[in-house]
Order: C-alpha cells, then structure tokens, then sequence
C-alpha cells in the first residue's frame, strides 16, 4: 500500500486549512480543519468590494453567499480517526450550531437574546444583504507545520457587528501530536465594554457529550465510543473552569432534520483581556496537568503535561506586530513550543535540527532578584564591617545615604527585567527591505507580495508621498553608470535613508492624506452609478475599460500605516542607479539588518516594454541621450567621471553610443547586459546572504513558491492573505503594471509577438551568455 504522509493544505481564497494523509483507506488517519475567511471566499469578495467588473457584478446581487454559515474560527478535530468535535451539519445559520464564539449580554442580538454571534446569522440563509455583512469574515493568520506540530489560527473581530466593541477574537489551534489538541481563545474588548459573557460550543453529530471533570479542579466533557473516552478540559487565565451545559437539540434542514450534540460553556469576560484554554485528548494519552504560566499583555504561556511528555506553549497575542512578536519570542513567528525532552520548536520556521534547551526551572526574572539579593547581602556584609571603622557621625551619614541608593538601584534593576518599552528592544534582527531593479523590469508586482500584510509596510520612492531628497548623490530617475563606492561618505543621503528606514511614518506626507478625506467628506459619500442602465439585464462582452484593476490607494497605504505603525518598511527605490550602488546601500543600513531584493526579467521582456507604445518609455526618457551624456559627453554634472568610477561592464555600451544611429534594441540590450552583470557580481563578491535577484518571469509562473521563497530570505512568515494575493494577481488579469499592461500567464512570452524576428536575433546575440546563466532560453538559431 502506497505510503501516504500527513499533509497541511491551505485553501487560502476560502481561509481554510486541514491536515490529514487523505487517505481513505486509513481509519486511524488524524484530521483536523480551521476555517478564517471572507465571505463568499476571498476572490468574489474582492470583486463585490473592489467593484472589479463595474457592468456586470452588482454588488452582492450578482451571487448568492445566503448558503455560508456564521463559522469563522471553526476547527474540526478527529484524533485516529474518531470524530470528536465535528461540524453540526448544514442547516439553520446560527452561530451556536458551529464551533465558535457568542458573546452576551447585547441588544443587537435577534434569535437567541440576550446573546449575539456572528453577522448574518438566524435564518435558514445567512443574511447577507444586511449592511453590516458586507465587511464580513475572518483572517487565516498562520498554517504551518513544524517538527511535527501543526499550527493553524485565525483572527474572526470582522465577523461579529462592529458595534460590539471587540478589538480581538483570536483564536489558536496547536495539534502537539496526532492524540493532543491545544486550543487558545483570546478576546479583547475595551474596559468600558458592556458585553459580560463569552460562550463556546463544540459539537459532536454522532455520540452526545458527557459531563467530566479533571483532577478535581477543572471542568470538562467527554464523548465515549467502545468504552474509549476522548476527552476535553478548559481553564480561563485566572484559574476558574465553569461546568459546562450538555445539550442535544432538534433543528430543521434542507433536506432533514438535524440533532445536534453539543457542549456549551461560558466565561467571564473579563477587561481588556479573556484567555481561554481547552485541551483535547484522544485515549492515547493521559492528561496530567494544564495551567497557565505566565500572562501578559501580549503573550500568554500555557502548560500541558501527559503521560508521555510535557509541552510548554508560548503566543503571542498581539499577532499584528512584528516587533512585540520578536520581544516575546525571539523570532517574528507567532508561536513556539518548548517540550519535556529539550527541544524549542518556533512554529513556522524549519532551520533544521531544534535547539536544545537547558532545563532550569527558575525564570529570567527570579534570577536576577535571586542574584541582586545576593549581592545585596554580601554588600551589607561588607558596608557593616566599613561602617564600625567610620569614627565621625557625619561620615557615617553620608555612608548610609550612598548605601540607601546603591540598594535601591539593585532592587530597581531587578524588578524592572524584561519590563521595558516597544521603544527600547533592539529592533535590528527585524528585517527592512529594499526593492531595486533597472526600470520597466516589472518590479511593482513585488507589492502585491506584502501590500495589505500588518508585518510591512510597502512604499514607493519616489512618489507623491515620500521624495528623495537632493543631496550630494544626484539620482537619475531611469539609470546611472556610475557605481557607488562602498565606504563613499554622502551624510545627507546617508541620514534620509537611516532615518526612513527605521521611521517611515516621519516621511510620509499626511497633507495629502487629509486632501483625500476632505474629498471623500465633499462628495457626501454619493454612490456611483455603476451601470449604464439600472434596469439593464443584457450582459455585454466584458472590455479593459470596464475592470477597475486591483490598485494600492494612497488612502488605503494612510490607513495601512495607522491601523499598523510596526510595520516594517519596503521601499521600492523606482531608479536604475540603485542596483549600481548596493554594496553602499548594504554598509549605510548595515545596522538596519537591510535585505535587498534585486528583480531582473527576461532582456527582450524589458526592451520590449521600453519600445511600446506611442511615444514609447525609450522615447519619452530621451535614454540614449542620458546615456550619451553619462559616457561620452563633457558635462560635470556625470558625478564619477574625474573618479573614474564607471564599471568596466559599461564598455561596450559606450562603443555602442559612438554611433548615434545605433538601434535602439541593440543600445538597450548592451545596457541591460552591462547593467545585470554588475549587479550580480556586486552579489557575488559581497558573499551577502542579504541580497537576492528574484526572476520575475518565476513570479508569473509559480507565485507561491516565489512568494515563500523571498519571505523565507527576509525571516519571515508568510501570511495566506498575501499569498492569496499575488496569486490572484497573476493568474485573475485583475492587476496592471502601466508599461506592461494587464498581468496575466501569457505576460512572459508578449515580446515574441511585439519584436520583430531580427529584434529577437539581435538581442539574444548580445545577451546570451548572461540569459543562459539566469535561465532564459534563445528561441532563435
């Protein structure tokens, strides 16, 4: 029989992720399912949203999302194959008839008051139409599998009515191991918050639950098939662990009536904090112990210990920030677990074997009061001994106060461990990111990769928000021949970019932003006319005109920046002189933990997209006149050429600019050759593993693999919205980049169709060798 392995699947369009062999022939097979998305899925709610197709979809008429449930933050467990917490089956759309979180008391509430789930919920359709529903959904945060340990969570806030207040509703799923499931809800509203109660529901469609109680302590239920019992207990933060209501209802269906079984318990909640665990056991394993260790305001330590092993678990809460992950975990992941036998394993992130910890019981707090206490005693010691040798009372006064605060700066330093602020942690292990390449390369696809991801913040430079400033490195906005020294001192430039590397905010001009609102006030919020004719039912043939392509707003980069100010900056520098100046650039932010992506596409791709269009990019930046100028012609102005600081790539090019009738293919391909073969051998004799050339025809053609690839490089994990993202923008022709056009599979190959046979010749006998080393192929002999 074919040996099938346990898979992690992540559907990221819908927000689902499940793990399993899939494997029907395997009736001890474990499964587990985590549901976090958007309703309808996240590609139809971008088209309603985004109002992609302006003449044929209106709004949410043109589908029918009445058949989804209220399920956002839904897990389904089997352990060996036992159903143990299932789904409940299709049926009525109410919250409690799905794994999930309801929340009392609140007048909003209409079918069960005073309680209220999730949005749309009641009916026999969820009610979609309401207004509220239009934002509706959940976020799929992580889906990874590491060393074994399956972690899966989902942020569901958007899913329950804004007017509730709450500012959290995260929950975690941690399969330890194939028998043992650890669940963490996290709820966070504002202290002023009438909301009282929290209640949560697991179901079970085939054996009706049993009330259990574990060590006497804590509350729990359990399901019992052929005198097994799979078994699960709860806590709140702070110790209590209310019994539990068993229930077994009768709802109708579409096609017959359900009965569902089902376990609800409920919580105080308590302000601004609710932690809430649950421990699910198979009857492999022995459930010893459960509690909280450690919480605060961004990280909660729980520990589970079986029969077999113990497992110490760490998440953070306050999953948005890279920087207060990185405070908490040492790494920008979202979780780790620490296990009986030694070993650290950081969700997320494989890097071969696991660290091996040393066992020690007491905390880095209680050892630095442990230590400071000690060496106040042996301070006393000494100070009495000092103090009897003091003849004169006003020595010995003066002795006493100089005791009193060395004492109590001890004291202070060992209480105040591990309490500092956001503004003190050594933030240079996170990575900032620069984005170069030689223009029309097609380097804007690379946001779509970390637009709308809370871990970055994705600019332009230059734009209409953030300029360059002018100083002594004068920047030619398409390209530039000189190479910048590594060690060359530019103390303006330097600081501009010190400073917006490590404080982008400060640069951005939010005048414009307040224009946009003024705008947005002035308009009244009219709704446009979407369709030529509001009664209109013939369907015509779908144009370019009639797509409002996937665009990054300046609004929505403003609200980006405030909703999440730890965002990391990456700044796409749009100039051609950049590349050349890497190695200047990686010694300026060298202390910024600088990670470089240089992106290249394929000669004829980019010469292509230079000699399209009337009047073509070539023509309009008068490039073989800039180019002339920086090689051949007399002005000063061309910065390096008393220093002689011109790379010896460019030689050939200038041979190329003797001739003023020189084609533009041919002038394009040596400056693309003579351009691409610097940077790379800037790459290789740095020897830096911060810099890296992404292809990006490898973008078009396998975007979730280029996409964890580059997050791989930056340390960072890789969120299901923006892989989701840079799928649909290279697959849905719902992205365009201005000098390429719409983005689409077919993109790569346009220039075969665009240049002429002679054009293609030409620039493949210039460019070959380079292409092959990259992996292009000729298609001509």
């Amino acid at each position: 029989m074919e040996n099938h392995a346990n898979t992690l699947h992540t559907f990221t369009d819908w927000g689902v992720a499940t793990y399993s062999k899939f494997n029907p022939s395997d009736s001890e097979d474990t499964f587990l399912a985590f549901k976090s998305g958007k309703l309808h899925g996240r590609a139809i709610f971008d088209v309603v949203n985004g109002e992609r197709y302006k003449y044929w979809v209106k709004e949410w008429n043109s589908f029918n999302p009445g058949h989804e449930h209220p399920d956002q933050n839904m897990f389904l467990f089997s352990p060996n194959g036992q159903a143990f917490i299932t789904d409940a089956l299709y049926g009525q759309k109410h919250t409690f008839l799905n794994n999930v979180l309801m929340f009392g008391p609140s007048d909003l509430g209409e079918c069960v008051k005073p309680w209220i789930g999730q949005l749309g919920e009641c009916d026999k359709w969820l009610k979609w139409k309401v207004p509220e529903a239009k934002k509706y959904g959940g976020e799929l945060i992580t889906a990874e599998k590491t060393s074994g340990i399956v972690h899966i969570a989902g942020e569901a806030k958007d899913a329950y009515h804004r007017n509730l207040g709450l500012k959290s509703v995260y929950r975690n799923t941690i399969l330890l191991n194939p028998d043992l499931l650890f669940v963490l809800d996290h709820i966070e509203v504002g202290i002023t918050n009438p909301l009282k109660h929290v209640s949560a529901f697991f179901h079970n469609t085939e054996v009706p639950f049993q009330s259990d109680t574990f060590n006497d302590k804590l509350q729990g239920a359990k399901v019992v098939v052929d005198g097994q019992a799979y078994r699960m207990a709860w806590m709140k933060s702070d110790g209590s662990s209310p019994a539990a209501q068993i229930q077994v209802n009768e709802f109708p269906s579409q096609w017959q009536k359900i009965d569902p079984k089902f376990v609800n318990v409920t919580f105080e909640l308590s302000k601004p904090f609710t932690r809430v665990m649950y421990v699910l056991a198979s009857p492999n394993v022995n459930l010893v112990q459960m509690d909280f260790v450690k919480t605060s305001e961004h990280l909660i330590v729980a520990k589970v210990v079986t029969n077999q092993i113990s497992y110490t678990i760490h998440i953070v809460t306050t999953h948005t920030s890279p920087l207060i992950r990185y405070q908490n975990l040492d790494s920008t992941r979202f979780a780790k677990v620490e296990t009986g036998d030694g070993r650290e394993i950081v969700l997320g992130k494989e890097s071969g074997p696991q660290v091996k910890l040393q066992v020690n019981n007491m905390s880095t707090d209680n050892a630095a009061i442990v230590v400071s206490t000690i060496s106040i005693g042996v301070l006393l010691l000494g100070s009495w001994k000092f103090y009897r040798l003091l003849r004169s009372q006003r020595l010995r006064a003066i002795f006493v106060v100089v005791l009193f605060f060395v004492i109590s700066l001890l004291l202070y330093s060992a209480l105040s461990v591990n309490t500092g602020s956001l503004e003190e942690v050594n933030t240079g292990h996170l990575p900032r990111v620069i984005v170069t390449s030689l223009p029309a390369s097609g380097a804007e696809l690379l946001s779509q990769m970390f637009q709308n991801n809370p871990d970055f913040l994705y600019l332009m430079v230059p734009s209409n928000i953030l300029m360059t400033p002018i100083g002594e490195v004068d920047v030619n906005s398409f390209t530039d021949v000189c190479t910048l020294p590594e060690n060359s001192k530019h103390p303006k430039i330097e600081e501009w970019l010190q400073s917006l590397v490590r404080q982008p905010r400060n640069f951005m001009k939010y005048s414009i932003y307040d224009d946009i609102v003024a705008e947005k006030e002035q308009a009244g919020g009219k709704k446009k006319k979407r369709f030529a004719d509001e009664d209109e039912t013939i369907i015509q043939p779908l144009v370019q005109e009639d797509v409002n392509f996937k665009e990054y707003t300046n609004e929505a980069l403003f609200e980006h920046s405030k909703l999440f100010p730890d965002a990391l900056p990456v700044l796409e520098l749009s100039s051609g002189s950049w590349p050349l100046a890497l190695p200047w650039l990686h010694n300026t932010l060298k202390e910024d933990n600088l990670h470089s992506l240089y992106v290249v596409c394929d000669p004829r791709m980019w010469i292509n997209n230079l000699l399209i269009g009337s009047p073509s990019m070539y023509e309009e930046l008068d490039i073989q006149e800039t180019l002339y100028t920086q090689l051949i012609g007399t002005s000063e102005k061309v910065r390096c050429r008393s220093q002689k600081q011109f790379a010896s790539q460019f030689d050939s090019l200038r041979d190329v600019l003797v001739s003023k009738n020189v084609k533009p293919h041919i002038l394009l391909a040596h400056l693309w050759l003579a351009h691409t073969t610097v940077v790379m051998e800037m790459q290789k004799s740095m020897k830096s593993e911060k810099m890296k050339m992404i292809v990006w025809e490898d973008i078009v053609r396998n975007p979730e693999s280029s996409i964890d690839d580059i997050y791989q490089f930056l340390d960072m994990p890789t969120p299901p919205v923006v892989k989701h993202q840079i799928v649909q923008a290279v697959n849905s022709h719902v992205y365009t980049i201005p000098y390429i056009g719409v983005i689409g599979q077919d993109t790569p190959t346009q220039w075969q169709t665009q240049l002429s046979l002679q054009q293609i010749q030409e620039i493949e006998e210039i460019c070959s060798s380079l292409m092959q080393t990259i992996g292009y192929s000729k298609v001509t002999n």
